[in-house]
């Protein structure tokens, strides 16, 4: 199937840098014909064509190159290069098609005529080119390739004797134990099974318990500190130290940002501006912070501006109070990023000759289970804000170093230029700007399974994890207590990791298209679960608290949604590594394509004896197939401009 082009191609200028050669000569007081142009030739076919030219001078000699839109190929260099008297230029271009070019200065300009063998003589005019514009003679031209992901199937059999063996007799009680330890050894209260199926996701947020849960943080801040070196005690006072105390969460430090312009704010008016009323017996401070939660976290520009009309209509003072806490809200998302990369960053978890920071801990681990995969951590990912209403962090999935030439190809030699200087992430960038061609609702059958057509903008938009991102990140909801997310941020730079992995080695080439099998979700999130868990031991000891949250979840997740990978994958993973904890047992997870794999690993054959006889779990699982098809397209001032789209059979 082809799809039209629905634009023309246009073959012009992009913004950018080019270096190595002069500034043209005719801005600089009469230099002559040297420097860099761009070149417009009349005359050789029904429209114009392009060129850029370098020249420089050598006394009455010269040399460059010229580069033309009529010929797909590097820079060709000038042949007989001269320049008569300063202001004339004659050179003969050797390319497929040779022509004889000669001309004049005509103030900032060049001009002149274009011999070409056997053809009537063309024009050509030059004008100067800045070294700081970017521009292409062709529109650099590229192919995305077909990509054909997501799930496959309606549901998906969990082997009996896995799923047995990790959910022994007790294993609820089990998990409810080993958050009550973790509590106890942090010394904050346990939540009762009843409070903590309703209130648990809230409390890492700080609005359960509030009070209480924030002293405990504080406390782990400053055990933190104590830890660090007095340089990074420095880098840590610059972002948890306020006036009078410790910045512990988000809320609390919106409330200190907007003091700055509105010193008589407090928890009451904000209330009041919020038109909201503290019910009898209720915290004002936890029900303001609940109802500004309630407000900000929905990332609704309109509610927000009824939130301040309201306000303003109420009086000027509620106006001015609401106005203030949102702008405190929005300089708080950044503290709260500063505040993740801080505690991942600094140097505090003891062991060793000297403390090591989280980061080198996951490094530490990585590397000793999979030596090979050395520049999968080489960097910390970023920490991106993504107000998702409960205490939630996602990775954000790039493309792998070693799929990025199989994803999106270039077609000329403009766009090999193009990607030089702008590299495959300014590339992928792009793509997530060619929503094209408009193929909404539209299915194909294969098997009596539909695939739904989409494109790169719209399958990043529908997933939380991104599509083919430029780079790996963590996006994390700003109203995550930093001290209770740092678990959370650690489990998902494991599935960056383990995800790029698997990418880099299970992505298959079928008939002209990219196939990206889905990840397993019982496997990807029981690696991530567990080996946080273990990645962060050393730190767990040092500041109890750090793992009550992650605990928190699994109990409370395992009440109200047994099977989630979270919690049964967790189980999996923990019951493959309690025979022997070795790497060798985490690499084995790490290059199974499923947990059907797992089950029938000969090395893993003593960890699921304990379920011998189980029935298989079957979990219903919808079916989330995708196809992007095959689109190759130009680039315009960073914007792409579809050419053509096919669909390729994968019969």
């Amino acid at each position: 199937m082809n799809v039209p082009a629905c634009r023309a191609v246009p073959a012009v200028l992009l913004a950018g840098t080019l270096a190595g050669w002069p500034a043209m000569g005719a801005a600089q007081g009469g230099a002559g014909p040297v420097g860099r142009w761009s070149v417009v030739i009349e005359g050789l076919g029904p429209a114009p064509a392009l060129g850029e030219l370098h020249l420089r001078r050598a006394g009455e000699r010269c040399d460059g190159t010229l580069v033309l839109s009529l010929e797909d190929r590097p820079p060709t260099p000038l042949a007989a290069c001269r320049l008569d008297g300063g202001d004339s230029i004659f050179f003969r271009y050797q390319g497929e098609s040779p022509m004889e070019f000669r001309g004049s200065m005509k103030g900032r300009a060049i001009v002149g005529s274009v011999q070409r063998a056997g053809e009537p003589q063309a024009r050509w005019t030059a004008s100067p080119l800045p070294s700081q514009i970017e521009f292409y003679t062709s529109a650099p031209r590229f192919t995305l390739t077909q990509l054909v992901g997501g799930s496959f199937g309606t549901e998906r059999r969990l082997p009996g004797a896995v799923v047995g063996a990790a959910r022994p007799n007790g294993w609820l009680e089990a998990l409810d134990a080993a958050y009550a330890d973790r509590a106890r050894r942090a010394g904050v209260a346990t939540l009762e099974p009843d409070v903590l199926t309703q209130a648990g996701a809230s409390r890492v947020l700080g609005m359960s318990d509030r009070a209480a849960t924030l002293q405990a943080v504080e406390g782990a801040l400053v055990r933190i500190r104590a830890a660090l070196s007095r340089e990074e005690q420095g880098q840590f006072d610059r972002v948890f130290r306020a006036p009078k105390r410790l910045r512990t969460d988000f809320y609390g430090v919106a409330l200190e940002f907007a003091r700055r312009t509105s010193t008589t704010l407090t928890w009451t008016s904000v209330l009041g501006a919020l038109q909201v009323r503290v019910p009898e017996g209720a915290d004002p401070e936890l029900t303001a912070v609940r109802a500004l939660h309630g407000l900000w976290s929905r990332s609704d520009t309109s509610a927000v501006a009824a939130a301040r009309a309201t306000a303003r209509a109420a009086s000027a003072a509620d106006g001015r109070a609401l106005d203030a806490i949102l702008d405190g809200c929005a300089s708080a998302e950044a503290w709260h990023r500063a505040a993740l990369t801080a505690l991942l960053t600094l140097h505090w978890v003891p062991g060793g000759a000297t403390p090591r920071s989280p980061a080198e801990l996951v490094r530490s681990a990585w590397l000793a289970a999979a030596p090979d995969d050395s520049t999968s951590v080489a960097a910390v990912p970023a920490i991106l804000t993504r107000r998702f209403g409960g205490p939630q962090a996602v990775p954000r999935y790039g493309v792998p170093a070693t799929l990025r030439p199989r994803v999106v190809r270039s077609e000329n030699w403009s766009a090999g230029v193009w990607l030089e200087r702008h590299g495959y992430d300014g590339l992928l960038e792009v793509l997530h700007r060619l929503d094209w061609p408009v193929l909404d609702g539209v299915t194909l059958a294969d098997d009596g399974e539909p695939i739904r057509l989409t494109s790169v903008p719209r399958r990043a938009g529908e997933t939380l994890n991104g599509f083919l991102e430029p780079r790996g990140a963590i996006a994390v909801e700003p109203a995550y207590v930093p001290v209770l997310a740092l678990g959370a941020v650690v489990h998902e730079w494991i599935h960056l990791l383990v995800e790029t992995r698997r990418l880099a080695r299970l992505v298959t080439d079928h008939d002209g298209a990219l196939v990206l099998p889905s990840a397993d979700p019982w496997l990807a999130e029981g690696l991530a679960e567990a080996w946080s868990e273990r990645v962060l031991a050393p730190a767990h000891e040092a500041v109890p608290l750090l793992a009550v949250s992650e605990a928190e979840k699994r109990a409370r997740l395992a009440r109200t949604a047994p099977d989630d990978p979270h919690v049964l994958g967790y189980l999996i993973v923990r019951a493959a590594l309690a025979g022997d904890g070795a790497d060798g047992t985490l690499v084995r997870f790490l290059d199974a394509p499923d947990l059907s794999a797992i089950a029938t690993d000969p090395a893993l054959a003593p960890a699921w004896r304990a379920g011998a006889g189980a029935p298989d779990l079957v979990v219903p699982l919808a079916s989330r197939r995708f196809l992007v098809p095959e689109t190759t397209f130009t680039i315009t001032d960073n914007v792409p401009d579809a050419v053509r789209a096919t669909i390729r059979s994968r019969d």
